[in-house]
């Protein structure tokens, strides 16, 4: 008797549920994008509307989540199927991909997903359809005490940061800690170039839920087949990307983001590149609060002007002229580019300039000196090699 008056009441507030995200869908829908479609986070009706309708889809979802790990691991299979089946028949999923004359209001898909690294952890996007893509809201619940109980919820807060591009769970500690990463992208309708934020939160053992703990933004080059890669551990995060080189006629390469997280307290290490020509890429892209433990100590402070004069986190460009190991000294590179661009700013005229890199360990390098001439201990002009090593090797493969 109580299972069926239990049974009634879920079903009740189902239908609730589903009422509201009617009726949020239907304030949705009496807007209308403005016709730059990419910038509607600024206009408040459309953003407040927008969360409302994914804040009643969300609460519709959970109250259509199975009770238990074991209703979870029974339903699993068929889960997402009915849940868009039954917004389907509502006439709440968006029917046709064309965004040219895109009204607000539906809903693009869900996702559910469970991570392998914990088999207690349910994860949902919701995507609420916008031009070119989706606007994504990503749900994790946990079910370790049973009914699921959500323990992290994630929005795109920027201005290219829409869609998902992944979640990522590392390994729970010894002490029960885990960390969880989110990528997002910017929807867009053609091209492969993009951007990538990411968004790290830690779960600490006994808290009711994720917290967020860092976060950034990178350029990334989404039509590469290994556009990005991921090791996620519950103290450590490594993220290569591939995205744009400061020589057009290498197009992209591969960025290494590396860091070290202690509690709540985030910090970038090496590697930050995998060879020579990347790292002087990497120097003169990045800001000298992370290039100055990477570049060797001068009385004068002279490579910290030299940041300071070709560095820009705005525009770098130039052409690699020959990346050439050293003689004397031997753990030494000498990479020569011809900079077209610094400080955002084209040149009237090509400057060569002269890059030393020592290498300190694998994957692990340092700026010891920069000029306009080149050092008498590099003979030669070397081709840069053409061949990218990897942190995520294929089977086989080495790294």
């Amino acid at each position: 008797m109580w299972a069926a008056v239990l049974g009634l009441s879920l079903d009740g507030a189902q239908d609730r549920g589903l009422e509201r995200v009617k009726g949020e869908s239907a304030k949705l829908r009496e807007l209308r994008w403005p016709e730059d479609g990419f910038a509607w986070k600024k206009d408040d009706a459309l953003r407040d509307r927008t969360a409302g309708f994914e804040a009643a889809i969300r609460d519709w979802v959970e109250s259509r989540l199975p009770r238990s790990r074991q209703a979870l691991d029974a339903q699993f299979p068929f889960l997402k199927d009915r849940l868009e089946k039954a917004l389907g028949h509502e006439g709440l999923m968006l029917r046709s991909r064309n965004s040219d004359d895109l009204t607000p209001g539906f809903i693009r898909g869900l996702e559910l997903s469970r991570p392998a690294e914990d088999g207690d952890e349910l994860t949902v996007t919701a995507g609420v359809a916008i031009p070119c893509g989706s606007d994504d809201a990503v749900y994790v619940y946990d079910y370790r005490r049973g009914v699921p109980r959500r323990v992290l919820e994630s929005h795109g807060a920027g201005e290219f940061d829409e869609s998902i591009s992944g979640v990522q769970f590392s390994k729970r500690d010894a002490a029960g800690n885990q960390l969880i990463l989110t990528l997002r992208r910017a929807p867009q309708c053609a091209g492969g170039w993009n951007s990538l934020s990411y968004d790290l939160f830690r779960w600490a053992a006994g808290a009711s839920g994720a917290r967020r703990i860092f976060g950034g933004r990178h350029g990334i080059f989404l039509a590469h087949d290994k556009a990005w890669q991921v090791r996620l551990e519950p103290d450590d995060v490594l993220m290569e990307i591939r995205a744009r080189s400061i020589d057009s006629a290498l197009h992209d390469r591969a960025h290494v983001l590396h860091f070290k997280v202690t509690g709540s307290s985030v910090e970038r290490i090496d590697p930050v590149a995998l060879q020579p020509r990347d790292f002087v890429d990497e120097w003169l892209t990045r800001g000298w609060a992370e290039m100055e433990s990477r570049s060797a100590k001068s009385k004068g402070g002279d490579l910290k002007k030299w940041h300071e004069f070709l560095g820009s986190s705005f525009f770098v460009g130039g052409d690699f002229q020959f990346v050439q190991p050293c003689l004397d000294p031997p753990d030494e590179t000498q990479v020569a580019v011809d900079l077209g661009w610094i400080q955002g700013k084209e040149l009237p005229e090509g400057l060569r300039v002269y890059f030393m890199v020592r290498r300190t360990g694998q994957y692990r390098f340092q700026m010891t000196n920069i000029s306009f001439h080149g050092q008498e201990g590099c003979p030669g002009e070397a081709q840069p090699d053409e061949r990218e090593p990897t942190l995520f090797p294929e089977k086989g493969e080495k790294q």
